[in-house]
């Protein structure tokens, strides 16, 4: 912590919570593409699992990044 300064909120925003957001859409879809496509149901299922924690996951990051969002701007506003 002793390492922050006033722009680490938007720092932390874009080059990490923006690049994990896109990883975690992308393997969404991947997950998506699997259950539609495959004839075998264990996969199907393990797929839908991962979809979901997935999903979960992305959500979290999401609201994390709202508050970081208002940090972010409260500092701007400053």
């Amino acid at each position: 912590m002793h390492c922050w300064n006033a722009d680490t909120a938007g720092k932390v925003r874009v080059e990490y919570f923006n690049k994990l957001q896109y990883i975690y859409k992308f393997e969404i879809q991947k997950m998506q593409k699997t259950i539609n496509n495959t004839e075998n149901p264990e996969e199907a299922a393990k797929a839908a699992k991962r979809k979901d924690k997935l999903q979960n996951e992305l959500n979290e990051t999401k609201e994390y990044d709202i508050r970081l969002a208002h940090i972010t701007i409260s500092r701007l506003i400053s």
